[in-house]
């Protein structure tokens, strides 16, 4: 049920009725009928239906690493991978890009991590991420708070939308480079 009225006249707006089509199960960006009938007492309207696409409204959720938690950088395998960031999003009926940023906590200046398209995860090496700790100027073998932020932008006809997660803070540790 989208809504009732006492009278003739049913009045909503387009966020309201996105909103109660993707609590109903429309993923973002893919066209589905909608149908609508009117019911009064034990009088029903025939259906009439016309076809929606419905947009995210939602941000990307960090599920990996978990606020708190610790990362040692490793400077004997440069190359290995210190961590899979992972977060949760929409399944999107058209391509999705995923910025991974990082920036000291409570900084405002964010560092690229990494892009991933369509993925909700990015593997990310001890190099790799100790090159971003030394642009943020961390201390070495310190373990320092850092903000890890995705941002997920998707493209349709009617333009593009950015959603930015919640930052996650996590502490890290680098490593003196060889």
């Amino acid at each position: 049920e989208l809504a009732q009225s006492t009278t003739n006249i049913l009045q909503t707006n387009i966020a309201t009725l996105n909103t109660a089509l993707l609590k109903a199960g429309f993923s973002p960006y893919s066209s589905k009928n909608v149908y609508i009938r009117i019911e009064r007492g034990n009088e029903v309207s025939n259906a009439i239906s016309f076809p929606v696409t419905v947009y995210p409204v939602d941000k990307p959720v960090i599920t990996a690493p978990t606020a708190g938690s610790t990362l040692v950088l490793d400077a004997a395998n440069p190359t290995a991978t210190a961590t899979t960031f992972a977060w949760s999003d929409y399944a999107y009926g058209v391509n999705v890009s995923y910025k991974v940023e990082m920036a000291k906590a409570g900084g405002t200046e964010f560092l690229l991590v990494g892009n991933a398209t369509n993925a909700k995860e990015l593997m990310v090496s001890n190099f790799s991420l100790n090159e971003i700790a030394t642009k943020l100027s961390l201390p070495i073998n310190v373990a320092s708070n850092v903000d890890l932020r995705v941002t997920a932008t998707s493209t349709s006809t009617g333009g593009t939308i950015n959603k930015v997660s919640d930052v996650v803070t996590f502490k890290m540790t680098p490593y003196k480079p060889a």
